[in-house]
């Protein structure tokens, strides 16, 4: 329990200043947020493509990091729209076509369609789930929105983590995450819930909309931690890497905004459209 505690204070230091920082950088000017998403990718498809090299896959960083940042491009370039013009579909089909082809010079073929499936989706897990970040940021009043999702996400994470610690006795999904709890779960809920009320001078919704937005964004957010934490299962992994104090590497903390952000992407343009 002691362990736990010790986590838990680490989760919410890190917490503390990393609203702030990342606040911070979403309100600042498009390009340093956008390099930060870079970074991000990066070194989350490193810890991925690690997790599946200790099974001893051989997934290509590479290819994988210039079809993630490729997807970056397109949400950036079209400013929240993918929009994809005949150049960008010749651009993207000849660096599939010749990561497809460097498979012909490999000495082991033996696994040649799971490497490239595993490639493939890291670009997609990471790369493309990632631009939802900067499409909402791209939104009239992105910035605020944005905010209120980290808030939402990490509020989530937090209080799912506590009350699973002190109330938690019902497994949620003990062969993906044995230490989550129902009770645990059902917390972090009903605190997301809260967290979007009180950030509801911001978001501006009536008040089936802001329970809408706490139910599904916690949901979600839980399922993106509960993914994530299959994979490190299948590779018999604790943490998808160190660079975080009390969270792992760059995955285990952003696993839940991988899912939620797309999710919150399309309530925002779904609410917004029904207002009209």
């Amino acid at each position: 329990m002691e362990v736990k505690y010790k986590t838990l204070l680490k989760r919410i230091i890190v917490i503390i200043f990393g609203i702030p920082i990342l606040s911070f950088l979403v309100l600042w000017k498009e390009l340093p947020f956008l390099i930060t998403i870079i970074i991000f990718d990066i070194f989350g498809l490193h810890e991925l493509y690690n997790m599946f090299r200790k099974k001893g896959h051989q997934p290509s960083i590479l290819f994988g990091t210039i079809f993630s940042l490729y997807f970056i491009y397109l949400s950036t370039y079209s400013y929240g729209t993918f929009n994809i013009k005949i150049s960008n579909l010749f651009i993207i089909t000849i660096f599939i076509l010749l990561y497809l082809l460097t498979q012909l010079f490999r000495k082991n073929n033996s696994a040649v369609l799971t490497n490239i499936s595993i490639t493939i989706f890291g670009s997609i897990y990471i790369g493309y789930l990632s631009t939802f970040l900067l499409k909402i940021k791209y939104l009239a009043n992105g910035n605020i929105y944005l905010i209120s999702l980290f808030i939402i996400v990490w509020t989530n994470d937090v209080a799912a983590y506590i009350i699973g610690t002190v109330l938690g006795r019902t497994k949620l999904a003990p062969k993906i995450s044995p230490m989550k709890t129902i009770e645990g779960s059902i917390g972090g809920i009903i605190f997301s819930i809260i967290s979007v009320f009180v950030l509801n001078n911001w978001l501006n919704y009536d008040f089936g909309k802001a329970l809408f937005i706490g139910i599904i964004i916690s949901v979600i957010a839980q399922c993106g931690d509960l993914f994530e934490s299959l994979l490190k299962r299948s590779s018999n992994i604790k943490d998808s890497g160190n660079v975080i104090p009390g969270h792992g590497g760059v995955l285990d903390r952003f696993d839940s905004l991988l899912f939620a952000a797309p999710v919150f992407y399309f309530c925002i343009m779904y609410i917004k459209q029904i207002n009209l």
